[in-house]
C-alpha cells in the first residue's frame, strides 16, 4: 500500500491538535507551560504561524516537565498521542521531549532508527544561578554538551559542503566517549532543582540549544506570571514577560527579516501510519 503523505496544511493541523490536547492537559493538572521560540514570535507578530514556519515550540518550568513526562502517558487520553523522551524510553535519540501523534511518521534527517510522529517540541526550563556571571558560565558548559549531541545526531549529506561533512566526521570521533544516554542524563541534571513554581535568578533552556551566549540567560521573573496569547484563532501561554524575552533572543522580531530568510529550515518527509 503507498503512503499516504502529509502536506504542509495537514501537517499543522496535526500540530494544532496535538497543542490545544497539551494546553488542556496542562491547565486541568495545573501545569505550566509557554509557547516559546518562532512559535511565540508567530502569535505575537502574526497570531499564527510564522507564514514560512512549519514546527510548534513550548517550554516549561523543569518541576512542570517532569510531572508531564511521568504523567502525561499514563492519563488516559486518546491513544494516539503520547509524550516521547530519554526518560521513558532510552532509544530515544533528543535532550528534550515531544509530544506526537503515533498514526503519523516522520523522517528527518537525523542519525537515529527511531520512529517519530508528526509532533511539538517541548522544552524544560532551568535554573540556572542567582549570579549573573555564574549563570553565563553554566550555559556556556551546556551549549559544549549540545554540540556533543549534534555531531552524534547530523548525517551526512549531499547538499552540504565536503569539507562540513568532513569535520562533522572528525567531531563524531570527538564524540565517541561519549554516548546519547549519558549526554542526556547529564543535560538533565544540569539545573538547579528546585520545587515546582520556584526559580533561581537567572534560568535558561539548556537542552537542545544552538548557541551558549549570554542571550540565552533569561531573568526568571518574565516567566513568573503569565497572559494569554492567540494562535491560529485559539489561546494559549505565553510568559508575561515575553516581549523582553523575544527581545534579547532575537533583538526587533516584530521586523520581518529580508525575503531571502523567509523559508523554512525544516527538511522532512511525513506520512500516515
Amino acid at each position: 500500500m503507498a503512503k499516504r503523505a502529509i502536506d504542509i496544511e495537514e501537517l499543522k493541523k496535526i500540530q494544532l491538535d496535538l497543542l490545544d490536547k497539551f494546553d488542556n492537559y496542562c491547565v486541568r493538572n495545573g501545569l505550566t507551560y509557554y509557547l516559546t521560540y518562532g512559535t511565540l514570535i508567530g502569535a505575537v507578530r502574526h497570531e499564527g504561524y510564522i507564514p514560512w514556519d512549519d514546527d510548534i515550540d513550548v517550554m516549561m518550568p523543569r518541576a512542570d516537565y517532569e510531572i508531564l513526562i511521568a504523567t502525561f502517558n499514563n492519563d488516559g487520553h486518546a491513544s494516539n498521542i503520547k509524550v516521547v523522551s530519554n526518560e521513558n524510553d532510552s532509544e530515544y535519540y533528543l535532550t528534550f521531549a515531544k509530544l506526537i501523534n503515533t498514526e503519523t511518521v516522520m523522517q528527518e534527517e537525523v542519525r537515529s532508527d527511531y520512529q517519530i510522529g508528526v509532533y511539538i517540541d517541548v522544552f524544560p526550563l532551568d535554573n540556572l544561578a542567582d549570579d549573573y556571571e555564574m549563570a553565563k558560565k553554566r550555559m556556556r558548559q551546556a551549549f559544549r554538551y549540545n554540540e556533543l549531541m549534534l555531531l552524534k545526531n547530523l548525517t551526512f549529506s549531499k547538499e552540504r559542503a565536503w569539507h562540513k561533512n568532513m569535520v562533522l566526521g572528525i567531531g563524531r570521533l570527538v564524540s565517541l566517549p561519549w554516548s546519547r544516554n549519558r549526554l542526556v542524563k547529564k543535560l538533565n541534571n544540569f539545573g538547579i532543582h528546585k520545587e515546582k513554581g520556584s526559580f533561581t535568578k537567572y534560568v535558561g533552556v539548556v537542552t537542545g540549544i544552538s548557541a551558549g551566549d549570554e542571550s540565552r540567560v533569561f531573568e526568571a521573573s518574565w516567566f513568573k506570571e503569565t497572559v494569554k496569547v492567540k494562535f491560529e484563532g485559539r489561546e494559549f501561554i505565553a510568559p508575561a514577560g515575553y516581549d523582553t524575552f523575544l527581545r534579547k533572543l532575537y533583538g526587533d522580531y516584530m521586523q520581518l527579516p529580508p525575503i531571502e530568510e523567509q523559508i523554512t529550515h525544516h527538511v522532512f518527509d511525513a506520512w500516515y501510519n
